[in-house]
């Protein structure tokens, strides 16, 4: 499945709140977000987090 196709099947407030996440954590505060992501997107796999 391409990125694209992934991307479809994620709501608005879906995006505002991967992009949250990714926000509040990165890279340089040394927490790691992908607990966080997978935490609250139960329902995505890692796969398709990772493709987001």
């Amino acid at each position: 499945m391409m990125g694209e196709e992934v991307s479809l099947r994620w709501t608005k407030n879906e995006e505002k709140k991967f992009a949250s996440i990714i926000k509040s954590n990165p890279e340089s505060s040394g927490r790691c977000f992908w607990d966080v992501l997978v935490a609250y997107f139960k329902n995505k796999t890692r796969a398709v987090l990772n493709c987001r």
